[in-house]
Protein backbone atom coordinates (compact mmCIF):
# COMPACT_ATOMS: atom_id res chain seq x y z
CA UNK A 1 0.00 0.00 0.00
CA UNK A 2 2.76 2.43 0.98
CA UNK A 3 4.75 1.57 -2.18
CA UNK A 4 1.64 2.21 -4.28
CA UNK A 5 1.10 5.61 -2.63
CA UNK A 6 4.74 6.55 -3.16
CA UNK A 7 4.59 5.46 -6.81
CA UNK A 8 1.42 7.50 -7.33
CA UNK A 9 2.98 10.58 -5.72
CA UNK A 10 6.13 10.20 -7.80
CA UNK A 11 4.26 9.69 -11.06
CA UNK A 12 1.90 12.61 -10.53
CA UNK A 13 4.78 14.96 -9.68
CA UNK A 14 6.21 14.64 -13.21
CA UNK A 15 6.77 17.63 -15.49
CA UNK A 16 4.34 17.86 -18.40
CA UNK A 17 4.71 14.99 -20.84
CA UNK A 18 6.28 15.59 -24.22
CA UNK A 19 4.07 16.15 -27.19
CA UNK A 20 4.98 13.41 -29.62
CA UNK A 21 6.03 14.35 -33.12
CA UNK A 22 4.84 12.56 -36.22
CA UNK A 23 7.09 9.94 -37.81
CA UNK A 24 6.46 8.66 -41.33
CA UNK A 25 6.74 4.99 -40.28
CA UNK A 26 4.97 5.17 -36.91
CA UNK A 27 2.62 8.01 -36.27
CA UNK A 28 2.98 9.56 -32.85
CA UNK A 29 6.74 9.80 -32.23
CA UNK A 30 10.21 9.47 -33.68
CA UNK A 31 11.41 5.97 -32.88
CA UNK A 32 13.83 3.36 -34.21
CA UNK A 33 12.36 0.53 -36.28
CA UNK A 34 15.23 -1.98 -36.27
CA UNK A 35 18.08 -2.95 -33.97
CA UNK A 36 20.50 -1.39 -36.48
CA UNK A 37 18.63 1.95 -36.28
CA UNK A 38 18.64 1.78 -32.49
CA UNK A 39 22.40 1.16 -32.49
CA UNK A 40 22.87 4.14 -34.79
CA UNK A 41 20.96 6.59 -32.55
CA UNK A 42 22.74 5.03 -29.54
CA UNK A 43 26.14 5.70 -31.17
CA UNK A 44 25.17 9.36 -31.65
CA UNK A 45 23.86 9.66 -28.08
CA UNK A 46 25.45 10.87 -24.87
CA UNK A 47 25.37 10.44 -21.11
CA UNK A 48 22.21 12.11 -19.79
CA UNK A 49 22.32 14.51 -16.87
CA UNK A 50 20.50 13.64 -13.63
CA UNK A 51 17.86 16.26 -14.47
CA UNK A 52 17.31 14.85 -17.96
CA UNK A 53 16.90 11.34 -16.55
CA UNK A 54 14.46 12.24 -13.77
CA UNK A 55 10.93 11.08 -14.57
CA UNK A 56 9.14 7.98 -15.78
CA UNK A 57 10.24 6.29 -19.00
CA UNK A 58 8.27 3.65 -20.93
CA UNK A 59 9.41 1.43 -23.79
CA UNK A 60 8.29 2.46 -27.24
CA UNK A 61 10.58 0.06 -29.12
CA UNK A 62 11.88 -3.44 -28.40
CA UNK A 63 14.40 -5.06 -30.78
CA UNK A 64 16.15 -8.42 -30.70
CA UNK A 65 18.30 -10.38 -33.15
CA UNK A 66 18.33 -14.04 -32.05
CA UNK A 67 21.39 -16.07 -32.98
CA UNK A 68 21.28 -19.18 -35.12
CA UNK A 69 20.40 -20.09 -38.70
CA UNK A 70 17.06 -18.95 -39.99
CA UNK A 71 16.28 -16.56 -37.13
CA UNK A 72 14.81 -13.20 -38.07
CA UNK A 73 14.92 -9.95 -36.16
CA UNK A 74 12.11 -9.44 -33.69
CA UNK A 75 10.88 -5.90 -33.23
CA UNK A 76 7.90 -4.18 -31.69
CA UNK A 77 7.17 -0.47 -31.87
CA UNK A 78 4.32 1.44 -30.23
CA UNK A 79 4.59 5.14 -29.43
CA UNK A 80 1.77 4.82 -26.89
CA UNK A 81 3.97 2.42 -24.91
CA UNK A 82 4.59 -1.30 -25.38
CA UNK A 83 2.06 -3.28 -23.40
CA UNK A 84 2.85 -6.75 -22.13
CA UNK A 85 1.31 -9.51 -24.20
CA UNK A 86 1.94 -13.13 -25.14
CA UNK A 87 0.62 -14.28 -28.50
CA UNK A 88 1.05 -17.95 -27.53
CA UNK A 89 -1.70 -17.57 -24.92
CA UNK A 90 -3.64 -14.75 -26.63
CA UNK A 91 -2.80 -12.59 -23.63
CA UNK A 92 -3.31 -8.84 -23.99
CA UNK A 93 -2.91 -6.47 -21.07
CA UNK A 94 -2.81 -2.75 -20.32
CA UNK A 95 0.33 -3.28 -18.19
CA UNK A 96 3.36 -1.58 -19.72
CA UNK A 97 6.12 -4.05 -20.55
CA UNK A 98 8.98 -1.91 -19.25
CA UNK A 99 9.01 1.28 -17.19
CA UNK A 100 11.92 3.04 -15.52
CA UNK A 101 11.09 5.26 -12.53
CA UNK A 102 14.09 7.57 -12.27
CA UNK A 103 15.15 10.20 -9.73
CA UNK A 104 18.51 11.65 -10.76
CA UNK A 105 20.80 8.65 -11.25
CA UNK A 106 18.61 6.39 -9.10
CA UNK A 107 16.41 3.98 -11.06
CA UNK A 108 13.60 1.60 -10.11
CA UNK A 109 13.02 -0.73 -13.07
CA UNK A 110 9.47 -2.05 -13.47
CA UNK A 111 9.98 -4.71 -16.14
CA UNK A 112 7.58 -7.65 -16.50
CA UNK A 113 9.45 -10.85 -15.56
CA UNK A 114 12.59 -9.05 -14.35
CA UNK A 115 14.00 -10.56 -11.14
CA UNK A 116 15.50 -7.23 -10.03
CA UNK A 117 12.10 -5.68 -9.31
CA UNK A 118 12.49 -5.72 -5.55
CA UNK A 119 11.09 -2.27 -4.90
CA UNK A 120 14.66 -1.19 -4.18
CA UNK A 121 16.36 1.34 -6.37
CA UNK A 122 19.59 0.87 -8.31
CA UNK A 123 22.12 3.52 -9.26
CA UNK A 124 22.91 4.24 -12.89
CA UNK A 125 26.68 3.72 -13.22
CA UNK A 126 28.89 5.44 -15.80
CA UNK A 127 30.74 2.81 -17.79
CA UNK A 128 33.55 4.98 -19.19
CA UNK A 129 32.13 4.52 -22.71
CA UNK A 130 29.73 7.54 -22.77
CA UNK A 131 26.91 5.44 -21.30
CA UNK A 132 25.08 4.77 -18.03
CA UNK A 133 24.25 1.20 -16.99
CA UNK A 134 22.03 -0.74 -14.59
CA UNK A 135 21.59 -4.48 -13.98
CA UNK A 136 18.80 -6.73 -15.22
CA UNK A 137 17.64 -10.05 -13.83
CA UNK A 138 16.51 -11.92 -16.92
CA UNK A 139 17.22 -15.41 -15.59
CA UNK A 140 19.77 -16.32 -18.29
CA UNK A 141 23.29 -17.63 -17.95
CA UNK A 142 24.89 -14.23 -18.51
CA UNK A 143 24.63 -11.24 -16.17
CA UNK A 144 22.57 -8.91 -18.35
CA UNK A 145 22.55 -5.15 -18.01
CA UNK A 146 21.25 -2.11 -19.87
CA UNK A 147 23.79 0.32 -21.37
CA UNK A 148 21.92 3.57 -22.10
CA UNK A 149 22.45 6.93 -23.79
CA UNK A 150 20.21 9.92 -24.32
CA UNK A 151 19.51 10.26 -28.05
CA UNK A 152 19.42 13.48 -30.03
CA UNK A 153 15.63 13.15 -30.22
CA UNK A 154 15.33 12.95 -26.42
CA UNK A 155 14.63 9.22 -26.08
CA UNK A 156 16.72 6.81 -24.02
CA UNK A 157 18.35 4.13 -26.19
CA UNK A 158 19.48 1.09 -24.20
CA UNK A 159 21.42 -1.90 -25.50
CA UNK A 160 20.96 -5.16 -23.58
CA UNK A 161 24.47 -6.43 -22.94
CA UNK A 162 25.76 -9.06 -23.70
CA UNK A 163 22.84 -9.93 -26.00
CA UNK A 164 21.91 -8.70 -29.50
CA UNK A 165 18.94 -6.70 -28.37
CA UNK A 166 17.91 -3.26 -27.21
CA UNK A 167 15.01 -1.03 -26.23
CA UNK A 168 14.07 2.59 -26.70
CA UNK A 169 12.33 4.52 -23.92
CA UNK A 170 10.31 7.74 -24.07
CA UNK A 171 9.79 10.00 -21.06
CA UNK A 172 6.07 10.20 -20.28
CA UNK A 173 3.68 10.59 -17.40
CA UNK A 174 2.45 7.11 -16.51
CA UNK A 175 -0.42 6.18 -14.22
CA UNK A 176 0.46 3.70 -11.46
CA UNK A 177 -2.20 1.21 -12.63
CA UNK A 178 -0.18 0.61 -15.82
CA UNK A 179 2.93 -0.53 -13.90
CA UNK A 180 3.68 -4.20 -13.30
CA UNK A 181 3.26 -5.32 -9.69
CA UNK A 182 6.11 -6.69 -7.57
CA UNK A 183 5.24 -10.24 -6.48
CA UNK A 184 7.11 -12.85 -4.41
CA UNK A 185 7.32 -16.32 -5.99
CA UNK A 186 7.24 -19.59 -4.05
CA UNK A 187 11.04 -19.86 -4.29
CA UNK A 188 11.40 -16.42 -2.65
CA UNK A 189 12.39 -14.54 -5.80
CA UNK A 190 10.61 -11.27 -6.44
CA UNK A 191 9.49 -10.51 -9.98
CA UNK A 192 7.28 -7.94 -11.62
CA UNK A 193 3.99 -9.45 -12.77
CA UNK A 194 1.19 -8.07 -14.90
CA UNK A 195 -1.33 -5.87 -13.13
CA UNK A 196 -4.87 -7.10 -12.63
CA UNK A 197 -6.13 -5.99 -16.02
CA UNK A 198 -9.82 -6.01 -16.75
Amino acid sequence: MMLSLLANAFLLAQPPAKTAESSPRQSGCAVSHTLAELKQVFAQGRVPSALELTGSWMTIGDFSLPSGPGFKEYDRVDCAGLKYGDDRFQLRTQTLQEVLLVEGYSVEPRIVGNEWNTGNRQTFKRDGRRSVTFDLGLGGDASAYYRCRLTQRGTLACLVEPYYSGVEFMKMRISADRLCRVKTLLNGWRVCDIANDK
